[in-house]
């Protein structure tokens, strides 16, 4: 899944440099794919938060009492 991250988020990086502005359909899915790399990424995010608030919880972590939520 990290590749594909990646992949995709060169992917935007290619469309926006190269992509033909007078060229509607490019402009459309260029905006699609950067909407959509967005809303993988957030939702990466957002998981990753939780599941270290599950470690921290577990006490797997020593600074357990130094974060407050």
């Amino acid at each position: 899944m990290n590749y594909l991250m990646k992949i995709l988020w060169f992917f935007v990086l290619l469309l926006i440099v190269f992509f033909d502005r007078d060229n509607q359909l490019w402009t459309y899915l260029t905006i699609i794919f950067l909407l959509i790399a967005t809303i993988l990424t957030v939702l990466r995010a957002l998981v990753s938060r939780n599941e270290w608030r599950e470690i921290i919880e577990d006490g797997d972590v020593e600074i357990k009492d130094k974060i407050k939520f």
